[in-house]
């Protein structure tokens, strides 16, 4: 079943919220898919001049963070689907439950 994931920015003082969010099977499909939108942003030159310090923040509407991304302005995003951990080991173990 699938469910919704939004995808905030965030530099720690400044938060653009995700209204829309996108449909994934599991935050694993989720990240991959953040994953692609940065490497998108990048390509686009969307997040040339944004400063550093930035993060994508994967949600669900009424839930805590549940995966961060950092934002690399200076780099070309690559495809990085292989470093999503799948045993989840950096998420609160509480939060490791609900990803199934």
């Amino acid at each position: 079943m699938a469910r919704r994931f939004y995808f905030d920015l965030t530099n720690g003082s400044e938060t653009i919220r995700d209204e829309r969010g996108v449909e994934a099977g599991d935050l694993i499909e989720a990240v991959n898919e953040a994953q692609a939108v940065l490497s998108e942003m990048s390509r686009n030159d969307e997040l040339s001049g944004s400063g550093a310090g930035w993060q994508l923040l994967i949600r669900e509407a009424s839930g805590p963070i549940l995966q961060t991304l950092p934002v690399d302005t200076d780099v070309q995003a690559t495809s990085h689907s292989t470093d999503v951990d799948p045993q989840h080991t950096d998420l609160h173990p509480q939060h490791r439950a609900t990803i199934r």
